[in-house]
């Protein structure tokens, strides 16, 4: 019985020897750019291979214990460990740190007001960069207003507007947001 378990875990390990999966690839040190903390996540990193999983030290990696979920959110500096994986046996770990950033490319939600909401005459529109474009649609996906405001503050006249529920879309450096509008 003790050469059964001894011959069955030697070839585990030959096994794994001869068909352990390459170490995944990727570069050692990645600039993650995101419009909102929080945003990133380990499946923003870029690394190539097979049945990859994360951990959140090598000697985790190495152990195969703790395991990352893929929606586990970057911290900036930190350095994560991913190996590629055949289901019974795992590659090396890549060791990949992370430099997270708040990029520009993104609406930035916090800074946009519009008001009032619902309106009878006048929406009002507030954003910290400037609007280059407004396409409000009805509920039937029909566009019945489209502004080149190019400006960070303006009004909208809705009086002309039929009583029913818009969605205004705002385009600024590329960025869309979209928000639903009531007009009463």
């Amino acid at each position: 019985n003790v050469n059964c378990s001894s011959v069955a875990s030697a070839s585990f390990t030959i096994g794994c020897i001869l068909e352990s999966p390459a170490v995944p690839t990727g570069d050692a040190v990645q600039n993650i750019e995101v419009p909102n903390a929080g945003d990133a996540t380990l499946a923003n990193i870029v690394v190539a291979g097979t049945g990859l999983i994360w951990y959140a030290s090598e000697a985790d990696a190495l152990a195969g214990i703790n395991p990352l979920p893929i929606g586990t959110v970057l911290v900036d500096g930190t350095t994560y460990y991913v190996v590629s994986s055949n289901g019974t046996c795992s590659s090396a770990p890549l060791a990949v740190t992370v430099n997270v950033t708040l990029g520009t490319a993104g609406f930035d939600n916090a800074s946009f007001s519009y008001y009032p909401n619902p309106t009878v005459d006048v929406l009002n529109v507030n954003y910290t960069r400037n609007i280059e474009s407004v396409s409000i649609v009805n509920m039937l996906g029909q566009e019945v207003k489209n502004l080149r405001p190019n400006a960070n503050t303006f009004a909208i006249d809705m009086t002309n507007l039929q009583v029913g529920t818009y969605f205004m879309t705002v385009t600024s450096e590329e960025a869309t947001h979209t928000v639903k509008v009531i007009k009463k």
